[in-house]
């Protein structure tokens, strides 16, 4: 056995995860934040400084969101209470926030590798899946955000690698693993429903399902003091946590997370354009998505290769996580993608071996192909995000406010502060009675505010009252929109 032999495993596992982290913290330092962000990091935020799990920049009083201030249920707690500890590591910022998903990233990305060497038949094919995977612009971009998907994504694939890599030895041990893993999954998003059915799943395949004691400990043991938790305010979790089925991005689209059943082809028109191709931007990541979406038609063609002892197991796993969000997740958001697309690579890449055969020549051309192809998808996103920031010439606009109170969108926190002077509250006041000298709304707000007639009336109404009587707009460009008080002394 050669040198390069013997070391070939590290050796990939290096490259990827190299590029993986150059690639995702390259993004993360250059793409504006979202409003996502920085709700779910002010909750993390002040339970590091303050000990409370409460989300104070977002405005709640008079919504599903009241009682915000005192208690974060909209959310599941796992990932701000993670955030805690590593803001009290590393200190706090945008990219402390982001680094913590870049890193889950990566460990979502080794979990696959171990999942994929049980089910891809060959060892150039696992290390083609790892590669891909590592460089694939959806995973990439998504794993940058300061979201809590990427944690999620992680912990749910550790769940099934760990049960897969345990189950041949300590098959109860692999069960309590696997299902610790799946349930911490759960805490950090619901999305992590769809682990615990993937992991029944191997179970039953496998004759596990009859190991009840450590299929439900792990929940029982991590619910009572969830459950507690919960029993500190049962209103506000109840108004929240329900509020949130169609939460604040359905406020602002008019959809709802069940809302496929009513969407063109039960939602699948939706579910393929807005969630798949357009979840990495620009035409390099279509075309990728493309390539992907091939390699479906053609297992869906070959009956005798869906058959097959570990792709029929594959298959069904990337059925039902396509299927759980096809149906459940009217909001059809790309962030999703993260949970899918590395079964769905997985069944690619066997079709693609299926389709070009043993030709060795080929499958490294067409590995090297797709591999390009989300390099260059993650350039125009690159790109795109330092010549197209929005958000920079609305920064300098509020910066010159300081000291005044300021209500706008919750991701310019991140320039101005997380200490109060800036609240994000669309309904400008109408229910807390808070008079900004400067006022700002999103693109996303903006289209609340014209759609909301059907269930806020009053509410759009007293807005558009205050700023034609009480604001002048000052900056508008196609994502924000800024309005002064007039009467506020602001020099302007």
């Amino acid at each position: 056995m050669s040198l390069l032999q013997k070391f070939q495993r590290p050796i990939w596992l290096l490259a990827a995860g190299l590029a993986f982290l150059s690639l995702a913290i390259a993004y993360a330092r250059v793409a504006p934040p979202n409003s996502n962000e920085a709700w779910f990091a002010d909750a993390g935020r002040n339970l590091w400084l303050h000990g409370r799990l409460a989300t104070t920049i977002l405005s709640g009083q008079g919504t599903w969101l009241d009682g915000v201030d005192r208690h974060t249920y909209w959310i599941m707690p796992l990932h701000p209470m993670l955030q805690s500890v590593w803001y009290a590591l590393v200190g706090f910022g945008l990219l402390e926030l982001r680094l913590l998903s870049v890193f889950a990233g990566l460990g979502l990305v080794l979990a696959w590798y171990s999942i994929a060497r049980r089910f891809l038949e060959s060892q150039g094919a696992v290390w083609a899946a790892l590669l891909i995977l590592a460089v694939d612009a959806r995973m990439v971009l998504i794993c940058s955000n300061g979201r809590m998907d990427a944690l999620c994504a992680m912990l749910g694939a550790l769940g099934l690698c760990s049960y897969l890599a345990l189950r041949e030895s300590r098959p109860a041990v692999a069960v309590f693993v696997g299902q610790t893993c799946v349930a911490l999954s759960g805490l950090t998003h619901p999305c992590g429903a769809i682990y615990a059915f993937d992991l029944l799943l191997l179970q039953w395949w496998f004759g596990d399902l009859r190991r009840i004691v450590p299929t439900g400990a792990p929940y029982v043991i991590l619910g009572v003091p969830m459950l507690a938790w919960i029993g500190q305010d049962w209103q506000s979790f109840y108004s929240q946590f329900t509020g949130n089925v169609s939460g604040l991005a359905g406020e602002y689209s008019g959809d709802g997370r069940f809302s496929a059943w009513r969407q063109p082809w039960f939602g699948l028109e939706g579910e393929i354009s807005n969630r798949y191709l357009r979840a990495a931007g620009g035409m390099f990541g279509s075309i990728t998505m493309w390539v992907y979406l091939a390699g479906l038609v053609w297992m869906a063609v070959r009956p005798s290769l869906r058959q097959r002892g570990t792709t029929k197991l594959l298959c069904l796993l990337a059925t039902a996580q396509f299927g759980f969000f096809w149906w459940l997740e009217g909001l059809k958001l790309a962030n999703y993608t993260v949970h899918t697309i590395p079964a769905l690579l997985l069944l690619t890449i066997v079709a693609g071996r299926d389709l070009l055969g043993a030709s060795r020549p080929l499958l490294v051309g067409a590995a090297s192909l797709v591999v390009v192809l989300n390099g260059l998808a993650i350039r125009e996103n690159y790109v795109y995000a330092q010549s197209n920031d929005r958000q920079a010439p609305v920064r300098r606009l509020l910066s010159e406010f300081g000291g005044r109170q300021i209500t706008a969108p919750a991701e310019f926190a991140f320039a101005l502060g997380f200490d109060g002077q800036l609240v994000d509250d669309y309904r400008l006041g109408y229910y807390t009675g808070r008079r900004p000298d400067v006022f700002a709304m999103n693109e996303w707000q903006q289209l609340w505010l014209r759609n909301a007639n059907r269930t806020e009336a009053n509410v759009v109404r007293a807005i558009e009252q205050r700023l034609r009587e009480d604001y002048v707009e000052v900056y508008r460009n196609p994502s924000y929109a800024l309005w002064r008080r007039v009467e506020s002394n602001t020099g302007r």
